[in-house]
């Protein structure tokens, strides 16, 4: 049967979901420096009920200054009897300094429809302009990324869809084996519950290493990873 406008994966779920965890062992570890853990870039598979319609690509680099500059591409393609019937492409571009947000720009084109969000940082803390007006955050909040470990313990992160603050409970779930990468690693499953609710999984050394979460219309998102600095 012809897929329906709901069947748009609940793309906005997905990455309002899309959280960063961290492993307890690492909660003092700073992530200052992401391109020393995961290399210059990270790429995931991203598939609807085991069929591949989409890439997640994460970008590291640094500044003049040593910053860490951070961008996010996630590009998804439903297509029905061939014919592309739903689109959407998700930017983002972040600075990172000393393990902390500075600036990030995110731009989201769901099947036409354009939201954009900028977080500045600001002597009161982060402010957060989107489609639901201005925010003032804490200068420690995380976004809505999900390769930052640091963020373990968080209450709040930004959602870097509409600019709001979304509230989370992050629950260790024990460890697995999972597939990465094309090998078989031992990772730490998390279980987030709160305004986002998918599953998420970390190496030993807090690299995201896979993703979960069910959709709006029923269907399972994973995203595999392709390559993520294993």
């Amino acid at each position: 049967m012809p897929i329906s406008l709901r069947t748009k994966i609940g793309v906005a779920s997905m990455l309002g979901a899309c959280l960063a965890g961290a492993i307890p062992a690492l909660a003092g570890v700073s992530l200052a420096d992401p391109v020393s853990l995961y290399g210059e870039q990270i790429v995931f598979d991203v598939k609807r009920n085991g069929t591949r319609v989409g890439t997640q690509t994460v970008t590291f680099g640094r500044t003049p200054d040593q910053s860490v500059k951070v961008g996010v591409a996630l590009e998804l393609a439903i297509k029905f009897l061939g014919i592309t019937v739903y689109r959407y492409d998700y930017r983002s571009d972040a600075i990172w300094r000393d393990g902390l947000l500075i600036r990030l720009k995110s731009k989201q084109n769901d099947d036409g429809k354009i939201n954009e969000v900028r977080v500045v940082s600001s002597e009161d803390g982060l402010r957060v302009e989107g489609p639901k007006g201005v925010v003032v955050a804490s200068a420690d909040l995380f976004p809505t990324n999900h390769w930052n470990p640091g963020v373990i313990g968080s209450k709040q992160v930004i959602n870097t869809l509409n600019g709001s603050l979304a509230e989370v409970t992050i629950t260790n779930e024990g460890r697995e084996t999972i597939t990465a990468q094309e090998k078989a690693i031992s990772a730490t499953k998390f279980v987030y519950r709160g305004d986002v609710n998918p599953t998420v999984w970390y190496d030993d050394s807090g690299r995201w290493v896979k993703f979960k979460f069910v959709a709006e219309d029923g269907s399972e998102i994973v995203y595999e990873c392709r390559k993520c600095g294993l």
